[in-house]
């Protein structure tokens, strides 16, 4: 079961494939120190960061992103004007791939290769994209037009500096509108003074503060997924089992319920918890109707375990 779940964990936008292909634009970063290094050029030219995951010996959209546009010298000869590139490379095996590759994908919240993310000097992403048709020309253009999203949150935030109150709450929730929702996490500090500073009557207050919510409930998420990851990469099932319960029950109504339950389910699946698993995985797909193909498999699995036990079960599935 273990091998189900960590290949639904991987990214669902690749296809593995055999022969290994030309690493196209750049080196592999370094297995330590290759995001300090990079913030440290970006300082001192006055650029933002590039950080590429790929995986282009396995990957088909990978090889596709490095064939049409990192390997090309219009690419090539673009990118050292405005970006300090990183080149995160992974592996089919994650035992083979570096640590450090593999905490930066967790830090940026990766989920499908090939992902670009553009940082600023010091890290705090703005953006993000994937393949792209149109080869690399039309590729640098759009990091352009990305880029120029960073230069408005700058100047927003500039002006805020000399402002106060409620005038400054406009200003840096004007520029933190400019950055996608998904790296909202980490400008969690922005989002907290926007609340603070906004009037209970503003408008930016109610919306303000119904995004931090979001954003603080899917970090304990991620948290919990962390420790779920962690047990049952050490076959502590029970403790996954008991330990993602636990936040269902005391979280109230976290964000990414599906996820959290099916994690659930599956971890009860491996301790022989037949019924209950398949109340979990039930609720996944009551909180989300996309988790069906995945909690379908995992139901097959213990439907074949269960054939002989005598242990009637209901397998049907009620989006």
């Amino acid at each position: 079961m273990l091998r189900l779940l960590c290949s639904c964990v991987v990214a669902t936008s690749v296809a593995a494939i055999g022969a290994a292909q030309p690493r196209g634009f750049g080196a592999p970063a370094p297995a330590a120190g290759a995001l300090e290094a990079a913030k440290q050029r970006a300082r001192v030219a006055g650029h933002d960061v590039l950080l590429i995951f790929t995986g282009p010996e396995w990957c088909s959209w990978s090889r596709r992103l490095a064939a049409e546009v990192l390997g090309t010298a219009e690419f090539r000869d673009a990118l050292p004007e405005r970006f300090v590139p990183v080149m995160l490379e992974f592996a089919r095996d994650a035992t083979s791939t570096p640590a450090e590759h593999v905490r930066l994908r967790q830090e940026y919240a990766v989920q499908g290769l090939p992902t670009v993310v553009l940082a600023d000097a010091d890290g705090r992403p703005y953006a993000r994209l994937g393949y792209r048709r149109g080869g690399a020309d039309a590729y640098v253009q759009h990091l352009d037009r990305l880029r120029l999203r960073r230069v408005r949150r700058d100047r927003a935030w500039a002006a805020a500096a000399a402002a106060l109150g409620q005038t400054r709450a406009g200003l840096l929730a004007q520029g933190l509108g400019e950055i996608d929702a998904a790296a909202r996490c980490h400008y969690i500090d922005v989002m907290r003074e926007i609340v603070a500073l906004a009037a209970v009557g503003s408008p930016l207050h109610p919306l303000w503060r119904g995004r931090l919510e979001q954003v603080e409930s899917d970090l304990a998420v991620d948290r919990e997924r962390e420790r779920f990851r962690q047990r049952a990469a050490a076959g502590e099932w029970r403790a996954a089992a008991a330990g993602v319960g636990t936040f269902l029950r005391d979280a109230g109504r976290p964000s990414r319920r599906g996820e959290l339950h099916y994690l659930h389910g599956v971890a009860l699946a491996e301790i022989g918890a037949w019924r209950p698993a398949v109340a979990a995985l039930r609720s996944a797909v009551t909180a989300d109707p996309t988790l069906i193909a995945r909690v379908r498999a995992v139901l097959e699995r213990i439907e074949a375990s269960t054939a002989s036990g005598g242990d009637a079960l209901d397998f049907t599935l009620r989006p």
